[in-house]
């Protein structure tokens, strides 16, 4: 059995649930229980399962803003992202207004230093006329390093409706 669950994380509650036999059912069981919850000036996070045009539009009309981990389940959206942060990248963000974050962590054998960034959503960005309700788009970028030297990158990406 799995089940999706709804958090305030703040005050540590779990706000509801619903159980599905399959983990496929997830993408049916996150509207049932968005549809429990009061949305309204509320930020909403969700694992790439839940990045479905359906969700996010549910969310955005509840009154609520949403920040969606965008993978390979919505292929066009992801790679758009992935390109453009790219090419922001290799340019040194020249020209760019975009918010900016890192952190460093050690532990466990390793030090994870990350790096996020978020921009609104390019004028000629092509995915925009299916995600009507995505403002911005974020990269974040993680590098592990081993005690003995190894080091591990891994970046992901994330849309986030902003009213």
């Amino acid at each position: 059995m799995h089940i999706v669950s709804a958090w305030a994380s703040e005050e540590g509650l779990a706000l509801g649930q619903v159980a599905t036999a399959e983990k496929s059912n997830e993408i049916t069981a996150i509207p049932e229980l968005l549809q429990r919850l009061s949305l309204t000036d509320t930020i909403v996070t969700i694992d790439a399962m839940g990045c479905q045009k359906d969700i996010v539009e549910q969310i955005v009309t509840g009154g609520g803003d949403c920040v969606i981990a965008v993978k390979g389940n919505q292929a066009k959206l992801h790679t758009a992202i992935q390109s453009f942060f790219h090419e922001q990248i290799d340019r040194d963000f020249e020209d760019l207004q975009y918010r900016h974050a890192e952190t460093c962590a050690e532990g466990h054998g390793r030090t994870d230093e990350r790096a996020y960034f978020l921009a609104k959503i390019p004028r000629d960005f092509t995915p925009a006329e299916d995600w009507p309700d995505v403002k911005a788009i974020g990269y974040a970028v993680r590098v592990t390093t081993h005690d003995d030297g190894r080091k591990v990158v891994k970046s992901a990406t994330t849309s986030a409706p902003v009213t």
